[in-house]
């Protein structure tokens, strides 16, 4: 993306800030992309394709960030997107973003830079 809008350059913050890794960016995903609106940790796995402790890992993260919300029902623990009307705003003007290529590749660019451990040399072909 040659130059961000204020809002563009406020979501890749939201992006590299809240959401943070691939992992709850696909949780996220998931979640928002349900016809159910909460599932399991289990769902979320099947869906992701992701290793339960991960997954816990990523849903817990989010959940500590009020990104979802952990709902107990007949001793389960189910999980949805916040109803909070602002972060809600986010969220979908986020992932909205993302069908745009030119959003979401600068995202995952940034996102994998932060990834990197400090002083990653990154090779050049």
């Amino acid at each position: 993306m040659a130059t961000q809008t204020p809002v563009e350059k406020t979501l890749v913050e939201f992006a590299l800030g809240t959401i943070s890794s691939f992992l709850k960016w696909d949780i996220l995903r998931v979640l928002y992309d349900s016809p159910e609106g909460v599932l399991s940790a289990a769902q979320v796995e099947a869906r992701t394709r992701r290793s339960p402790a991960d997954v816990e890992a990523g849903l817990r993260a989010l959940n500590a960030d009020r990104i979802i919300v952990a709902v107990r029902s007949q001793g389960e623990t189910r999980y949805r997107i916040t109803h909070h009307s602002g972060l809600r705003r986010t969220i979908d003007s986020f992932l909205a973003a993302c069908h745009n290529r030119d959003f979401r590749l600068t995202v995952i660019q940034q996102m994998m830079r932060s990834e990197q451990p400090s002083g990653a040399a990154v090779a050049r072909g």
